[in-house]
């Protein structure tokens, strides 16, 4: 189903924001789980209908599954890498988790079928590189897809996420070592692998490189989902260019990804501190974000390895509105050739932003009073460049109707959580 959207100024957002949690993070660890040996807590786990499609397959897959929504902790019983049983039933799965059972499946010694919605085309060939099978009209779902236990290791270019993610899991349950070349940038998925103990390298190589070596035992340990990352850099951005902003983002947990583009911000005038820290469920340390409206000025930017593409597009949204020229130097190939900051860009340039590329630096000449000249963009069906636009409205001077918007639950729960917070985001 698709949707247009209407997004428009406002002068400020506030309020103690309850950010949404990972729904990406919620799929991939309740499959994670089911490959470790013991039982597994997760906390703040997202629940809506797509999760309870991935735990009803789980469950025929043989995997015990408890959840309580009063406490939301889920309480999972592994049955270790390639311990899924052979279903009774079809899977249905309409989410990202069709590509990490897929990948779990591909090592089972029986015959799955799978139905749903979602792109399982450039999926398929890695898979059948490593040993599968599938039955399958155009290679589209249904699918069968027959198993091997004696799956090989290759070395691959994923150029999509739901490629990498296969990949990622099909390399579990695979002796020896599978390398994917990942053209979409990081995953948040591997943090997680590694704290559960899997054996896994990353490294930049003008793309991102992932090596996991398979057949690894996963330890059982307890997990706490963290906030959607892309929704608290949308978030963190309007509230600093609005200069009457002030909000709170609740439980932020302190990574590397987040401390470094914290120390970004602050550079360029952000007015932005953690605040309350403490530990999470699992002994995490997590704070709260204080954002208050911010005079922001320009700054020459090195890449950071701990950047990626999402952390980048909102950087180029909030130098449009710094005041002087902000300039991100020696970036890899993979970010200045991602789709949706060149779409990003080339809105902007449209809209009247003058936007350079030379060499492998980013160069944005800004003026905090841009009022951008357009009043419709083509979101291109995608989810982040939508939540962009959105952001690109609520700062700009201009009504912005957004169009080719792919209607999801993740994207209704975003604008009804701006709206709460100030926003006037309408569908139409």
């Amino acid at each position: 189903m698709f949707m247009v959207l209407i997004s428009e100024k406002i002068y400020h957002i506030c309020g103690h924001v309850d950010m949404l949690k990972d729904n990406l993070m919620s799929h991939a660890t309740l499959v994670l789980a089911s490959q470790v040996i013991g039982v597994t807590k997760i906390y703040d786990i997202v629940f809506n209908d797509d999760i309870m499609l991935t735990i009803k397959s789980l469950n025929l897959l043989g995997i015990k599954i408890k959840y309580n929504k009063n406490s939301k902790v889920c309480t999972i019983e592994g049955m270790g890498v390639g311990g899924f049983l052979c279903p009774k039933d079809a899977l249905y799965l309409n989410n990202p988790a069709i590509y990490m059972i897929m990948g779990c499946l591909a090592n089972c010694p029986f015959t799955s079928f799978l139905c749903g919605d979602s792109s399982i085309n450039t999926v398929i060939k890695p898979l059948l590189l490593m040993g599968a099978r599938f039955i399958a009209n155009d290679n589209k779902l249904p699918v069968a897809l027959v198993g091997c236990i004696d799956m090989l290791p290759i070395r691959y270019t994923a150029k999509d996420d739901g490629t990498k993610i296969a990949m990622i899991f099909a390399a579990l349950n695979t002796f020896g070592t599978t390398t994917i070349i990942s053209t979409t940038g990081k995953d948040s998925i591997i943090p997680a692998l590694q704290y559960l103990n899997a054996e896994v390298e990353c490294f930049v190589d003008r793309n991102y490189v992932i090596s996991i070596s398979g057949q690894r035992e996963l330890y059982s340990k307890d997990v706490c989902i963290p906030n959607d990352f892309f929704c608290m850099l949308s978030f963190i951005a309007v509230a600093l260019i609005l200069k009457e902003s002030e909000i709170s983002i609740l439980n932020v947990l302190l990574t590397d990804r987040i401390k470094n583009f914290h120390r970004v911000l602050i550079e360029m005038g952000g007015n932005l501190f953690f605040v309350n820290h403490r530990n999470n469920a699992i002994g995490e340390k997590v704070a709260d974000l204080l954002i208050k409206g911010s005079v922001l000025q320009g700054i020459r930017c090195l890449h950071n390895n701990d950047f990626d593409i999402d952390e980048y597009l909102f950087i180029v949204i909030i130098a449009v509105y710094a005041d002087g020229i902000t300039v991100l130097s020696n970036m890899l190939d993979h970010i200045l050739m991602d789709k949706r900051l060149k779409t990003v860009i080339n809105e902007l340039v449209k809209g009247g932003i003058r936007i350079d590329v030379e060499g492998n630096s980013l160069i944005i000449y800004g003026c905090s009073d841009n009022v951008l000249d357009w009043n419709l963009v083509d979101a291109c069906y995608d989810f982040k460049i939508t939540i962009l636009f959105l952001v690109i409205g609520m700062i700009s001077n201009n009504v912005i109707k957004i169009k080719n918007i792919r209607k999801t639950r993740d994207l209704l729960s975003i604008i009804e959580l701006f709206n709460k917070h100030g926003a006037g985001i309408k569908i139409i």
